[in-house]
């Protein structure tokens, strides 16, 4: 190719990159595509262009592109991350676990495809080669917080909650603000009925990122477990004004104003609840029993 085209096609991707940036995704596969009729084995071009369309959820075209690039160059680690990415999204998660080995091959200090991976068994349940992923992950890289937390989460899923808490213990001392970590400790600590110690990490959490919705219900769940009712509904309250559409909180709170007698807002709650999502039949029946008993 002469130098002139292999320029031309270089500014096309430049172009592409650009565009996709800004979100203009069709003009930017148009870049590619144009790229490609000069340069037909312009790897980057491929694999940008794949980018492009995993981003229009065009998962089965993206996947087409990566693999050409994989048949250009077989030991482009990129591609065949972003091919198991592609694929963990469409829940082929055997499939991506593969193509997250072929990157560890390839690359095997690559601490992504190890926490993709890491992920990808996580989801078909594999929790402790999950765990040896994220083992592999802290072994090169130490300051892995994401690793630490995950980690830690998998093994409270497991019950091993001190386990879980000493992971959590390891991202707060190196990141002291780390809200994730003190919201799993909080999540830990509750689960082996240390309530007060729950509350105290939901707090530090909060007061690192006070829009953290999960975690203005999670405190609500442990007062009420410790017969805090009225202050278990505040945490709702604020829980529903970062995100009105969660009817899991709209439904708790419903049943703490049952719990307090105060059936007519606990309707009016599960009428939310059943705006949200009509097929709930938790709500459908509860509100029917209230307003049953009203008329009795």
């Amino acid at each position: 190719m002469k130098k002139e085209n292999n320029n031309y096609v270089n500014e096309l991707n430049s172009e592409g990159i650009a565009l996709a940036k800004q979100g203009k995704y069709d003009e930017a596969i148009e870049c590619y595509n144009r790229a490609l009729e000069i340069k037909p084995k312009y790897e980057a071009a491929w694999g940008n262009k794949g980018i492009a369309l995993a981003n229009q959820d065009k998962f089965d075209e993206a996947i087409r592109c990566y693999d050409k690039v994989i048949e250009i160059n077989p030991k482009e680690e990129k591609a065949w991350g972003n091919k198991g990415f592609t694929l963990a999204i469409q829940d082929k998660f055997d499939e991506a676990i593969e193509c997250y080995n072929k990157v560890i091959e390839i690359k095997p200090e690559y601490t992504g495809a190890w926490g993709n991976k890491a992920i990808a068994l996580t989801n078909i349940g594999k929790l402790n080669e999950a765990i040896k992923c994220y083992d592999k992950v802290i072994e090169i890289n130490p300051k892995d917080e994401k690793a630490w937390n995950n980690k830690g989460f998998i093994l409270g899923q497991q019950g091993n909650f001190i386990q879980a808490i000493e992971c959590y213990n390891e991202v707060i001392k190196m990141y002291p603000r780390d809200e994730d970590a003190w919201g799993n400790k909080g999540i830990a600590l509750a689960n082996q009925d240390k309530f007060d110690e729950a509350i105290e990490c939901y707090n530090k959490a909060l007061e690192i990122n006070a829009k953290m919705k999960n975690i203005w219900n999670n405190k609500g769940i442990v007062l009420i477990e410790q017969g805090k009712l009225d202050e278990a509904i505040k945490c709702y309250d604020k829980a529903l004004e970062i995100y009105p559409m969660d009817k899991n909180v709209w439904y708790n709170k419903a049943l703490i104003l049952e719990d307090q007698e105060k059936f007519d807002e606990a309707v009016e709650c599960y009428d939310k609840v059943i705006e949200i999502d009509p097929e709930d039949e938790n709500a459908v029946n509860n509100r029917e029993i209230i307003l049953q008993g009203k008329e009795d």
